[in-house]
Formats: C-alpha cells, structure tokens, sequence
C-alpha cells in the first residue's frame, strides 16, 4: 500500500485500506508502538490522497484539452469572455480573474493547454484593460482612495477598492510620487493613461486636504492679495516658511527671537492665514484634524523614510504615553507637543496655558480639578506638564498653605471692592481683619497638645503652584565677571591717580545756601523759624 503508481479507481481503493489501518492505530491497546503507527499510516496516506489528486486532475485538464481542440478546429478561434465580477472564461472554462489592472490566473485551469488558453485569454484581456484605462481616466476623484498601510510607508492608491499603485518619496515633502504597479497586461499607451490620472488625482488630493498649508505656502513665496499686495511679508514671512518646511506646526521656542521682530502687520497677517499664535506653539488648528494629521505623518514618513513608527495617536485623546524609541518630531507632526513622558495635543495645552495664566494672575493656586480635566492627567504628569507652561511647584504644609491661599482670596476680594474702597487706610485695615481670621479659628496651644501616639505618621503636603515665565525654558550660562588678585600691586609713584577716591565721604565740604530774596515769602518764613528757635 506504500505506493503511488497505478490509476484513479488504484489509489482510492489503497486509500481506503489505509484509512482503516489508520483507525486501528488509533484505539488504545490494538498494537504496539502506537504512537510510531499513528504517524507511519497518517504519511502514507497523504500521499497517496496528493497522488490520487494528481490523476483526477490531469484527467479533467485533458478532458478539457480535447474538447478546446475540438472547438478550435470546427471554429477556428476560442471565444473568451470577462463576466460584471472580473471572472474570466475561455469556452466556458474558468481560467482567472481580472482584478483592477490585473490578471490573476487560476493554477488549476492550466495543464498541457495553457498555451492555446492564454492566446485565446490575451485578445479579449488587452481589449478589456483598454476600456478600463479610459474608465479609470475618466473617474471621479471620490472612486479613488488613499489606504495607509502598516507601516505607513506602504500606503496604496486604491481604485474601486483594488490596489493599483503605490505612494514613494518624492522630490520635497509635499511632492510624493504615485507609481503604478505594472503588469503584463497593462503596458503602453494604457499604463502611461493611468500614471497621469494618478499624478493628477495625487496631487490634487494632497492639496484638499492640506488646503491651509498650501495657502500659507503660497503666500510665502510672494502670492499677492486682490489689491495686489503681499499676503505676507517682513519677518513674518520667514516665520510661514518655518512652518511650511514643519508641515504646519512649530515650537514657539525655536522662532522666539524672529518673532519678537515680528510686528502688529505681520502677526495679523499670519491669523488671517489661519496660523494660531500661541502661548507655546504656532500651528494651523486644521491641520490638527483626524485626515490632515495622517496625511502629514504620511507625508513625513516616506520624505524621511521612516518605516519603524509606533501607532498612530487614536483621534480624540488629548494626553497620550511617549514611546521613548520614537522621534519627537513624530509626535509633532501628528499635533502633540511632548512633554516628560506624555504627549499632549498642541490645542488643548494652549487651552491649558490660557486657563492657567487667568488663575495665576490672582496669585499662587493648588491643583486645580478644572485645569488637570483639560489635558487629562493628574499627579506627577500634570506638575511636569504646568513646569513646561513656565510655573513652578513647592510643597507646603496645611497651615502655611492655608495663610498663603487666603493671601489670594484677600487679593480676590479686594479687586471685587476696589471701586468702594475710598483711602488706603480702609483697605489695610481690611487685609490685617482677613489676615486675623485664621488665627481666630485656631485652637489654643493646650489643646493641640496631644501624645506621640496620636500624631499623624506624615504631616500632608499641599502642592502650590506660582508662574515663573522663565522656569520651564533653559537658562544660558553666563560668564563670570573677572574679579581682580588680593594682594594686588599698587600703582607706581608718578602714575595718574583719580583723586576722587582719595577723598572720603565726610571730607566734603557743605555747600553754602544761596542767600534769599528779602521780599519773598521764603524769606519771611524763615525769620518766623529763627524766632521760634530763639523762644526754645
């Protein structure tokens, strides 16, 4: 039975007889060495199931073989046809399937015949890419789409929902290139069709969804407005060129300096091109959408070829955990700013910095519910998060933290009842009745005395947060001034001295009061004086 030769009805019939040896082999305490057995049949029979496979097969192809070269000599040609759903038949015979510009045969279909089937195939196949061709370069733009793969460099230009081509580096970053995967049907005048439609739809694709980007883009270099005026100019037009080559969003840190020379012109200027001039990031709001943000991570992958990036930030989350391997300019790009390990989106730490910067102006504040429900952290991430917004922490215990809190409360109250304060007076004597109040809430020194063991194993600390602009940038160093030697020489005789510091304070001499006019008032104001001193 351990053979493959012989006919179909040979095979089946070993088969069978194997199948029962293979059964015995399974029940337990029927021979020895089951487990041998078991896998010596279960071979076996595999290939006589793969031989007997073979001759159905050859059977069927040369079944098919007489009956093509029958209809070929009554006929002369074989009529081949392509179904709505891409099948393809040759006299009723499936042969493959058309998929997009592709031809993918079937295995099976093809023996001793395959010549005369792929002759007969090629007519009605080279016919059939021709009118799609002029389908695809008529299409609309919405039956094309822009599958991002994984990675994202491997993203494909889809069409009806087959892959046609695929997306490469270009020559800039806003410049990727559309190539058509070629096939040996799609060749010629058809394949340089199709690559024209997709340059075309490609890049007007990138436009759409870039559109803000590419208007600030144009403005840059020199587009003028309906009175025919620069969009942009001055030092603000270095700045959009700054963001342009940044896909649209920049640390405010790195043009600080570019900025500030930036006047009231340029900076409207630069709104009315949609850029947002925030506390710590320029960027365009749209971009920060779910398909612009993909589309700028796409762009940047490929400009960079970066195939290894972790997974795209899910849209809606404001707070996301850095994958510390990944590039900053990563996150960036895809609209978060990073901050210690956490990102946060560029919008939200702007609503974040303008919320803080309305508490502060009140004075040292806690931790806030409010602010940490913006950015949705809390703890150490959120403390990390403010010290970047240029405020710094300190711990304090519930006493002076509470004298310092009612510093703010008194500031509060008092710019609520400035108008009906009149005089100074009033209002010292409204801060020393506020600040006497926790004194009077405090209990006496003899009842706060209690045993060891009744006092708290660790006092509670309330974190206090203060604004500091500078706190969360890097500080320059900056040189020592140089001091001079002790001990020092001193000057030689002969040499140029400065008198003035010969002279001490006391060594000079009081200048005389000018005399006074007799007629004037100041004159008799002052024998009033020099009688009063002659009464004493």
């Amino acid at each position: 039975m351990n053979r493959v030769d012989g006919g179909i009805d040979t095979l089946s019939a070993r088969i069978a007889h194997m199948r029962t040896l293979t059964y015995i082999t399974n029940r337990n305490g029927w021979c020895e060495k089951q487990k041998y057995w078991q896998k010596r049949t279960r071979d076996i029979e595999d290939r006589l199931s793969d031989a007997l496979h073979e001759r159905l097969t050859n059977r069927f192809v040369s079944k098919r073989t007489s009956v093509l070269m029958r209809e070929l000599r009554q006929k002369g040609t074989l009529m081949a046809k392509i179904e709505d759903d891409g099948n393809v038949y040759v006299e009723d015979h499936f042969i493959g399937t058309m998929e997009g510009f592709q031809f993918k045969e079937d295995e099976g279909a093809y023996g001793e015949d395959s010549k005369i089937l792929r002759s007969a195939a090629g007519k009605v196949l080279s016919e059939e890419i021709r009118k799609r061709a002029e389908e695809f370069n008529q299409a609309e733009d919405g039956e094309i789409s822009l599958i991002y793969g994984d990675p994202l460099t491997h993203s494909t230009i889809n069409w009806r929902g087959v892959m046609i081509g695929r997306i490469a580096k270009g020559s800039s970053i806003l410049s990727p290139k559309g190539i058509v995967i070629p096939t040996p049907v799609l060749q010629g005048d058809s394949l340089n069709m199709v690559q024209a439609k997709v340059d075309r739809w490609l890049e007007a694709h990138i436009v759409e969804v870039l559109a803000p980007l590419f208007a600030l883009q144009e403005a840059a270099n020199g587009a003028k407005d309906e009175e025919g005026n620069d969009r942009i100019g001055g030092m603000a037009r270095g700045i959009a060129f700054q963001m342009v080559e940044k896909l649209g969003t920049i640390p405010r840190r790195l043009i600080a300096k570019d900025f500030k020379g930036v006047d009231s012109t340029g900076r409207f200027q630069l709104k009315k091109l949609g850029v947002w001039l925030g506390a710590t990031s320029l960027y365009i709001p749209a971009l920060l959408k779910p398909a612009p943000a993909q589309l700028r991570l796409l762009l940047w992958a490929l400009h960079n070829e970066q195939d290894r990036l972790p997974d795209i930030p899910p849209a809606g989350l404001c707070t996301i955990k850095v994958d510390k391997k990944a590039s900053r300019v990563f996150y960036e790009v895809s609209g978060y700013r990073v901050v210690g390990d956490n990102a946060v989106r560029l919008d939200m730490l702007e609503r974040l910095a303008n919320a803080a910067r309305e508490v502060s102006m009140k004075g040292p504040f806690p931790m806030d519910p409010d602010l940490m429900s913006l950015v949705g952290t809390s703890g150490d991430d959120f403390i990390e998060i403010m010290r970047y917004l240029g405020y710094t922490t300190k711990e304090y215990d519930t006493v002076t933290a509470k004298e310092i809190l009612a510093k703010r409360e008194d500031a509060v109250k008092e710019e609520a009842k400035a108008e009906e304060v009149k005089s100074e007076e009033k209002t010292e004597e409204v801060q020393s009745d506020t600040s006497e109040q926790p004194v009077k809430d405090e209990k006496p020194a003899e009842n706060e005395k209690v045993s060891e063991d009744e006092k708290p194993a660790e006092e509670e600390k309330v974190i206090i947060f203060t604004h500091q602009p500078d706190a969360g940038r890097p500080r320059p160093q900056r040189g020592k001034r140089p001091q001079g030697k002790k001990g020092g020489k001193k000057p030689a005789k002969g040499k140029a001295v400065n008198k003035n510091f010969k002279k001490s304070a006391g060594s000079k001499k009081p200048k005389k009061s000018a005399e006074l006019d007799p007629d004037s008032p100041f004159a008799a104001l002052a024998g009033l004086k020099d009688q009063l001193k002659g009464k004493k």
